[in-house]
């Protein structure tokens, strides 16, 4: 009668609906690895430092408030250090302001204090350290 015999789908079909391990939601943002991951292989100073391999996840702190932590893996024979920590820090921080019109939003309108809370936590693991970079497990981009 309404003649859409041609476009009814045939049984069964599958519906995937969001990816657990690909997204984030840090103040209200949603933050898709993506934009972690494109911001790390398109940083030429950190070719020599990171392995591009990283995980992140929102931590609330003892106030209840969220911060944004991305824990990176060095490469073979690298060793943590704040200059390395800062650098990295600034470079994720640029990538989001560009990717994320919501979190340059929200941190062009925040005053410096919660600015501060904003910028995400860096922490940098060993190559291979088996808290998120177990050799032979299929990489977790973001832990919930």
């Amino acid at each position: 009668k309404t003649k859409i015999g041609g476009s009814i789908v045939k049984l069964p079909f599958v519906y995937v609906f969001e990816r657990m391990d690909a997204t984030t939601t840090f103040v209200g943002i949603n933050i898709p690895a993506e934009y972690i991951r494109r911001t790390l292989d398109a940083a030429v100073s950190l070719r020599s430092t990171v392995t591009g391999k990283f995980t992140m996840m929102t931590k609330v702190d003892r106030r209840q408030n969220q911060m944004l932590e991305i824990n990176v893996e060095l490469k073979k024979g690298r060793e943590v250090n704040r200059h390395t920590i800062g650098t990295i820090q600034r470079i994720i921080w640029e990538g989001l302001m560009k990717f994320s019109t919501e979190y340059n939003y929200l941190y062009g309108g925040a005053g410096t204090r919660y600015q501060r809370r904003l910028m995400p936590r860096i922490r940098l693991w060993e190559y291979q350290d088996p808290h998120f970079f177990s050799p032979g497990t299929k990489q977790k981009w973001v832990k919930k």
